[in-house]
């Protein structure tokens, strides 16, 4: 009679639940990455290269350039609240976009999440890399340095030159009279310098110096302003990447797939928020030291500045679209069946759609549909060859 005999024991039951116990312990717990997910950094990351390179292959202004005139306090302080208010206001979307990235990475597999912070720590040496290669560090020579310097240095010149007539009781010509007088020439960007004792070296774009007051405190601003670019900007596109990870189960795949797709969509808000006020930030910081310019010069330096956050602008739709249509696309063709979880949908799902499955393509929709008079705006914009 074959069979065990009274009082000994099976090994195999007690090993093949060993084994068990041993996969379960060792498999990756959480949210899990797709297959090649690495390859949506490509063309954001092309567009980015291609965007800068034409910026500052054919971005430059050329020939003459306006010089700084008028010492107008009031014009200044004006430009400088501006410039601080459009500060504060980026600070807060580039830290929100953030934020929000730490909330979608979170439920991901610990080896997904390391894969994510490889993603992004390469992503931004590349992007420093790129920026030091296309000299971006030294901004334009025109717009950022030499003419924001200059600009600058009429105020103490003139509080310098106020404090030496008040002795002989005369005083200072007003702004608008100054700028009723004879235009000042034009001149080369190459001729239009800051002191030595100004700058405190070499001009460039993280270079603060020494004693220049506003021009201080727009260079710290816009250094800040750049860390938070290259820090934010490939933390926005991984979370994108991060919201393609579903769980293992097949019972809790649909309520993860619709947990995703909002995600992405809000992640589409909040960074599309951090790229306005990106462009809100540089208009303002770049009109600021127009104070100074004579009257009939403002003009054309306003149609430059426009431009520049124009072509900004559209590069920086370019980009979000570049890695936002690609996830949105793939998360779409990721869905799973429903049938097995038709419960197993999240209360925020249930709340923002309660009646329709998540779309992935739901926010570029709408946001499509709220700047289609914007968009008409920048067309007209190309359309205009006379000044």
């Amino acid at each position: 009679m074959s069979g065990e005999e009274p009082g000994t024991s099976n090994p195999a039951p007690a090993r093949m639940a060993l084994v068990r116990l041993f996969r379960t312990a060792t498999k990756s717990k959480g949210w899990q990455l797709p297959p090649y997910w690495w390859a949506i950094i490509i063309l954001p990351f092309l567009t980015f290269c291609v965007m800068n390179w034409m910026l500052t292959r054919w971005g430059a202004a050329s020939l003459q350039l306006a010089l700084p005139w008028v010492a107008d306090g009031h014009a200044e302080a004006a430009g400088r609240l501006r410039t601080e208010a459009s500060f504060l206001l980026y600070c807060g979307f580039a830290v929100t976009t953030m934020a929000y990235v730490a909330i979608i990475v979170r439920p991901l597999a610990v080896h997904s999440r390391r894969l994510i912070a490889f993603g992004w720590a390469a992503a931004l040496t590349a992007g420093v890399i790129l920026a030091f290669f296309l000299q971006l560090n030294k901004g334009d020579p025109y717009l950022e340095n030499r003419f924001a310097c200059a600009s600058f240095e009429l105020l103490p010149a003139a509080k310098v030159r106020a404090d030496a007539l008040a002795g002989t009781h005369r005083h200072l010509l007003p702004p608008s009279v100054v700028a009723a007088a004879p235009a000042p020439g034009r001149y080369d960007v190459s001729r239009l310098r800051c002191s030595a004792t100004l700058m405190g070296g070499p001009a460039g774009a993280f270079a603060i110096p020494k004693e220049a007051g506003p021009f201080k405190d727009l260079k710290i601003m816009f250094a800040l302003c750049a860390l938070l670019l290259f820090v934010g900007m490939p933390s926005a596109v991984w979370g994108a990447v991060a919201c393609l990870a579903l769980p293992a189960e097949s019972d809790k795949a649909y309520g993860a797939w619709a947990t995703q797709t909002v995600r992405l969509n809000r992640l589409l808000y909040a960074t599309a928020g951090f790229m306005v006020t990106g462009l809100l930030f540089t208009s303002a910081r770049l009109m600021w030291p127009a104070y100074s310019l004579y009257p009939a010069d403002f003009k054309p330096y306003a149609a430059h500045v426009s431009a520049l956050v124009q072509f900004t602008g559209v590069g920086n739709s370019l980009l979000i679209a570049s890695y936002y249509l690609p996830c949105a696309a793939w998360l779409a063709k990721r869905r799973p069946s429903r049938d097995c979880a038709d419960t197993d949908v999240t209360s925020a799902v249930a709340h923002d759609a309660p009646s329709e499955a998540p779309d992935p393509y739901g926010a570029f929709r709408t946001t499509a549909a709220i700047l289609s008079p914007a968009l008409v705006a920048v067309v007209a914009e190309f359309l205009k060859f006379t000044g």
